[in-house]
């Protein structure tokens, strides 16, 4: 399970994705190594025996295949709010959720959220944020921060006597660090799921 979280990086995943979508099918050993820069056709066989078991790819007989956590999703330009089978003309994209969210970016992590104090942007208890640890936060955005030894998820409001961590719900009242501010990072998404029309909580 190491060996497969130090092979599979996300630059490799979205160079993959990229090739996949420009050439319809996935590289064979020689084109994948020379797409991620392995020295030899081993090197590709076990990058591919550990995508397969981390869900990118499947088997079909000897074939291997692509599957939706790698291929991505298609996307329509529009949707009626009857929701009639989208027609195949409207297609207007081919969507890796990967690449849409994160991006080639390996200072993002996830965070679920729980506590409703930010429910006013649209961020619910359950929901998955997506943090970039790498930004630099101006004022309004959304941070994850440790204010006092205490982690929480805020607006970030920037004033001339210092800085204000301020909740999307007016049960709540301004946080002013007193001591300590440390940003974990930058909030530049939120994931959530749905199930037969209610939320996982």
């Amino acid at each position: 399970m190491r060996m497969n979280k130090r092979i599979i990086t996300q630059e490799r995943i979205l160079l993959l994705q990229r090739y996949l979508r420009k050439n319809g099918k996935l590289p064979s050993f020689r084109e994948l190594g020379v797409l991620l820069g392995f020295k030899s056709p081993n090197a590709s066989a076990r990058f591919y025996r550990a995508i397969e078991q981390a869900g990118y790819i499947r088997r079909d007989g000897t074939k291997l295949i692509s599957t939706s956590l790698l291929a991505g999703f298609k996307c329509y330009s529009s949707i009626s709010a009857g929701f009639p089978s989208p027609a195949e003309d409207e297609l207007c994209d081919v969507i890796s959720l990967e690449e849409y969210l994160i991006g080639n970016n390996e200072s993002v992590f996830l965070v679920k959220v729980s506590g409703d104090s930010m429910i006013g942007a649209g961020i619910m208890p359950g929901d998955i944020i997506i943090v970039n640890r790498g930004a630099d936060p101006i004022s309004n955005d959304i941070v994850v921060a440790e204010v006092d030894g205490e982690w929480t998820l805020k607006y970030f409001i920037r004033t001339k006597h210092g800085v204000i961590l301020r909740a999307a719900n007016d049960s709540y009242p301004d946080i002013l660090p007193k001591n300590e501010l440390r940003i974990g990072g930058v909030v530049t998404g939120v994931v959530r799921r749905y199930y037969g029309g209610t939320r996982e909580s």
